[in-house]
């Protein structure tokens, strides 16, 4: 009787499904263990190898479908077995495309332990830092609130000239989003290298990313939010590196009447909740009797939030701020009485209201 190689394939996917389904069934915890991660990542190896000798464009790095054997097995360590249950799923429906062939469902779908509830997303962590060599120089965060390989790392990198902002996460290889920054947004196409994707990136975007506090890469996933803090200093520096210097705010035209925008520190808080907190880079719509708005030059920019101080001759000033996020007026009162203390700061029993050059 001829055995063909795809009968092999397959009969390596339905046995190691079965092993893998049973340890699952029998483990009295959801961990990985050598033994099991030693059989999960010899399947994988064999598996794969030959799949690719049936179809070389089996072959996917991006998606998992390789027959590196320790990197599936160092995997295998660091994940619960129903993630790992769920790989070889994955790893059989590839093949299975690849090979313009149909097999069997995993038993493991029958066997496995259901999926544990999804947790609550983790706050983004961590802190923008600059690097630099070898002729590039970057700025980076990496999270440790995301899993690797899933967004765990999130980079802007400056070579010849162009900036590329470069992400581990690999589900949006092909995709177009748009990338929000403190309410702005920018459209992105997404390409892919190795295990990330990347897009090029103009100004426009850098500086809103100096200036804002967090960072949505517009893929509809919230583990895919970054904070921005010390992203400032990290991009001056990546620039410096580069010769091209740190960007600065467009000055306000040269005029001795009318409103004028500068850029300086400004902080908005509420009822006891802070809402507004940049230490450099927020826009200030300053006129002529003393009336200042904070984060908003009221042209190009509005941030998410946005507040605004009218004094009124006597020392007293009245505000206003948008209340919701992304609300583009001033609509909600924050009363009157508000008086002028120190840094700049407008306060009343309610709110207070900071603007600093």
């Amino acid at each position: 009787m001829r055995i063909s190689v795809k009968n092999i394939v397959f009969a390596c996917l339905g046995t190691v499904s079965v092993f893998l389904g049973a340890q699952a069934a029998q483990a009295q915890s959801n961990t990985t263990d050598p033994a099991f991660c030693d059989q999960y990542a010899g399947y994988l190896r064999r598996t794969v190898t030959q799949a690719i000798q049936m179809n070389p464009r089996c072959l996917d790095w991006d998606r998992g479908v390789h027959d590196v054997y320790q990197m599936h097995y160092d995997w295998c360590l660091r994940n619960p077995r129903d993630s790992v249950a769920g790989a070889a799923d994955h790893v059989r429906d590839l093949v299975i495309q690849c090979t313009g062939d149909w097999f069997e469902p995993s038993p493991l779908q029958t066997v496995a332990p259901p999926p544990a509830p999804a947790p609550a997303y983790a706050a983004p962590q961590g802190r923008w830092q600059f690097s630099g060599g070898r002729g590039i120089c970057e700025a980076e965060l990496w999270d440790n609130s995301k899993p690797e390989f899933f967004g765990n790392l999130l980079r802007l990198e400056l070579w010849d000239g162009k900036i590329r902002l470069i992400s581990s996460y690999t589900g949006g290889i092909g995709a177009t989003t748009f990338v929000s920054v403190n309410g702005q947004q920018f459209p992105l196409s997404w390409d892919s290298e190795s295990d990330t994707i990347f897009s090029y990136v103009d100004m426009p975007l850098i500086q809103a990313m100096k200036s804002g506090n967090q960072i949505d890469l517009g893929f509809d996933n919230p583990v895919l939010r970054y904070t921005l803090s010390g992203s400032s200093a990290a991009i001056d520096q990546m620039l410096q590196c580069a010769g091209m210097g740190a960007p600065k705010p467009k000055p306000a035209p040269a005029a001795s009447k009318g409103p004028k925008v500068i850029y300086g520190s400004c902080k908005l808080i509420v009822d006891g909740v802070q809402y507004v907190n940049m230490p450099a880079n927020c826009p200030i719509w300053m006129d002529t009797d003393g009336t200042f708005w904070i984060n908003t030059d009221r042209e190009n920019y509005l941030g998410d939030f946005f507040a605004e101080i009218s004094p009124f001759g006597d020392g007293t000033a009245g505000g206003h701020w948008n209340a919701e996020r992304g609300a583009t007026h001033a609509q909600a009162p924050l009363g009157e009485g508000f008086r002028l203390g120190k840094n700049g700061c407008w306060s009343n029993a309610r709110a207070t209201v900071c603007a600093a050059r």
